[in-house]
């Protein structure tokens, strides 16, 4: 395990994927890519041992009073190559509505992509299920992301 290393940049961590090698390096920079302002920002460095950047919500507006992580990219993940963490407890209990509802149709939009990972929990709502890049095939990363956009819109609305 490489040492902690608190100066990681995101180059850092599209590097270590990339070494990953397979589709690794496409799902990073497509995280990153689409992890853009207004709506997100990205912190480098979650304490882990590995290079890592957080997708943060852009806008304390956005979720109300907090600006929660909601997706972690792990590039040489502990448990085996790189993972995407979805902070699915953090989505569901930042909406300033019912949370139960929430939670349900989350759960129900994550299982609706067929990831192996997602499947395999029946109720998403308090986990942080990290998927590893390579159960991310055919399209699987732009849908999590365009779940992820929407949820953001849908909160804004609410809001006002």
């Amino acid at each position: 395990m490489p040492p902690l290393n608190p100066d990681w940049t995101v180059a850092d961590v599209l590097a270590a994927a990339a070494r990953a090698g397979g589709n690794a390096a496409v799902i990073a920079r497509t995280v990153r890519d689409w992890a853009v302002p207004p709506n997100f920002r990205i912190t480098v460095g979650t304490g882990r041992t590995y290079p890592s950047f957080t997708v943060r919500v852009g806008t304390a507006r956005a979720v109300g009073t907090r600006s929660p992580g909601i997706l972690t990219l792990y590039a040489d993940s502990h448990r085996s190559g790189p993972a995407l963490e979805v902070r699915v407890n953090e989505m569901c209990s930042t909406p300033p509505y019912d949370r139960q509802h929430a939670c349900e149709r989350l759960t129900a939009d994550l299982h609706g992509l067929g990831i192996p990972r997602l499947d395999r929990e029946e109720d998403l709502c308090r986990k942080r299920p990290e998927i590893p890049l390579a159960e991310l095939t055919d399209g699987r990363a732009e849908q999590l992301l365009a779940l992820i956009d929407r949820w953001i819109g849908e909160v804004q609305a609410r809001l006002g």
